[in-house]
């Protein structure tokens, strides 16, 4: 089982709130704004990246079921149906990147004594989880990248807050992938360190190309 499911030992319980899912927005505010360690960046670019594809979700459903979309209906249902589930997933890795920092800062502490290898483990989950969620939204943004000439004229300017939104959460998940490459090079070794900020660097700019297309393609 992966080390930010059973961290409890090391504090998470304390410092871990509801899961972002079944939070209020304003309680989530308070959440990310609390002198807590998490949740932080790597939750909040989860979440933006959420509410860029529940963004493009709506334009789906101003798209789905016209006569004059018909062509592209299946098209536009399977992108409804993935940019929903990719929705779900990214709440999901919001939760765990709080829970992933939140066992590394406990272990981490001056009086804290990890067994052998945990703190690798734990330093790799804080890079994993935010690379996991630069790949679902990387995927998104191909998504909606199919949309432009597809669903409603009257929701481009909907569309492009969208994938800019999703964009933006892209560039926050690869900062919190590279912030933790340290920890991870200190503890897990400096080859696995460069081979996950290649992919970073990598999967981002793929990520920030397909984006940029789609502003221009609603310009």
């Amino acid at each position: 089982m992966a080390l930010w499911a059973v961290g409890l030992d090391w504090g998470m319980s304390q410092t871990t709130p509801s899961p972002l899912g079944e939070m209020r927005v304003a309680d989530l505010l308070d959440a990310l704004a609390a002198k807590t360690p998490a949740p932080g960046g790597g939750a909040a670019a989860c979440v933006v990246g959420a509410i860029g594809l529940a963004l493009a979700g709506m334009v789906l459903s101003y798209s789905v079921g016209r006569k004059v979309r018909s062509p592209h209906e299946g098209m536009l249902l399977t992108a409804q149906e993935r940019l929903a589930a990719m929705r779900g997933r990214l709440l999901e890795l919001g939760d765990a990147d709080a829970a992933a920092y939140a066992t590394l800062n406990a272990m981490m502490r001056k009086d804290a004594n990890p067994a052998p290898g945990m703190l690798a483990e734990a330093s790799r989950a804080c890079t994993e989880i935010p690379m996991d969620a630069l790949g679902v939204i990387a995927d998104a943004i191909d998504v909606m990248a199919t949309l432009a000439d597809t669903t409603n004229p009257h929701l481009r300017s909907d569309l492009r807050v969208a994938v800019q939104t999703a964009r933006a959460a892209a560039q926050g998940c690869a900062e919190n992938v590279r912030v933790n490459l340290g920890t991870l090079g200190t503890h897990a070794g400096e080859d696995e360190a460069r081979i996950a900020r290649q992919r970073c660097d990598r999967v981002l700019a793929s990520a920030v190309n397909a984006a940029d297309g789609v502003e221009r393609a609603t310009a």
